[in-house]
């Protein structure tokens, strides 16, 4: 019998948006609606502006099992500052 495979929640920022504090609250609730977190895979690729800010709320739903796509170098560096005590940091965030 073949392992069971985990769903995993995908959101996708829509394109030209800015995360600032408050878009990385409302994100935050999206992911976090209807359970948990872990195995969530979130899209910021086509984020247009991505303030240093909102990473902090991002770094506690990398805690919880979150997964970001689409950072750039500068935003997964201090993602990794901020998550200097997490195992996942290793994982390539």
């Amino acid at each position: 019998m073949p392992p069971a495979v985990r769903p995993t929640k995908r959101v996708v920022v829509p394109d030209g948006s800015t995360l600032d504090v408050s878009a990385a609250r409302a994100l935050a609730r999206a992911v976090l609606d209807g359970g948990r977190p872990s195995g969530c895979v979130v899209d910021l690729g086509h984020v247009r502006e991505l303030h240093d800010a909102s990473l902090a709320l991002l770094a506690d739903l990398a805690r919880a099992g979150v997964e970001f796509l689409g950072l750039g170098e500068h935003h997964r560096r201090v993602l990794r500052y901020l998550l200097a005590s997490t195992p996942r940091v290793s994982a390539g965030i």
